[in-house]
C-alpha cells in the first residue's frame, strides 16, 4: 500500500486554499481602500489647520484701534495696524489664491512683503460685527475639497479677536 494523497484530495485542498486566498485579498483590498481615504481626510484636516494657524499667527500681531481693522469687500484681505514704539505699521494679509498668502507691512514709505505657501485651501474673512465702523471679531473660514464625498467641501470656522486691539 502506497502512502500519499490522491489527485482528488490535492485538488480539493488547492480549491479550499485558493478560496481562502481570494477571500483574504478582497478583505485586504477593502481595508486598504478605507485606509487610503482616511489618510486623504487627515491630509485635508492638516492643510486646513496649517492654513488657519498661519493666518491666526499674523492677525494676532494687530495692535491699536479696533476701527483700524478693515476686511475687504471680497473677503480675501484684512488691513490692520501694528503699533510699535508709538509708530503705526500698516499691515495687510491677502489671500492671493488657494496656494498662496501675501503679508505686507508698510512703514515710512517702505514696504516689505512675505509670500507664504498654503496647500489647496480656500480662505475667506468676514466681520461678525453688527457695526459698520468696526470689523471685529473676524470670522476666518478655511475650506478644502472633501476626499470622501465628491463635489463637497470641508470647512473650519474660527473667530479671531486680536488681543492687542482695543
Amino acid at each position: 500500500m502506497k502512502k500519499g494523497f490522491t489527485l482528488v484530495e490535492l485538488i480539493v485542498v488547492l480549491a479550499i486554499f485558493a478560496s481562502f486566498i481570494v477571500l483574504i485579498t478582497i478583505v485586504m483590498n477593502n481595508y486598504l481602500h478605507k485606509i487610503q481615504k482616511d489618510i486623504e481626510l487627515l491630509d485635508v484636516m492638516r492643510r486646513l489647520t496649517d492654513a488657519a494657524d498661519k493666518v491666526t499667527q499674523i492677525l494676532i500681531r494687530a495692535r491699536g484701534n479696533a476701527s483700524s481693522i478693515d476686511i475687504s469687500d471680497t473677503g480675501t484681505a484684512v488691513d490692520f495696524e501694528i503699533l510699535f514704539a508709538e509708530k503705526a505699521i500698516l499691515s495687510q494679509l491677502e489671500v492671493v489664491n488657494s496656494n498662496l498668502l501675501k503679508y505686507t507691512e508698510s512703514y515710512s514709505g517702505e514696504s516689505t512683503s512675505l509670500l507664504m505657501p498654503i496647500e489647496d485651501v480656500e480662505i475667506t474673512f468676514q466681520s461678525l460685527s453688527d457695526s459698520t465702523s468696526v470689523d471685529l471679531p473676524i470670522q476666518l473660514s478655511v475650506s478644502a475639497p472633501n476626499p470622501l464625498i465628491q463635489e463637497s467641501t470641508i470647512t473650519m470656522n474660527f473667530t479671531i479677536y486680536p488681543p492687542g486691539v482695543r
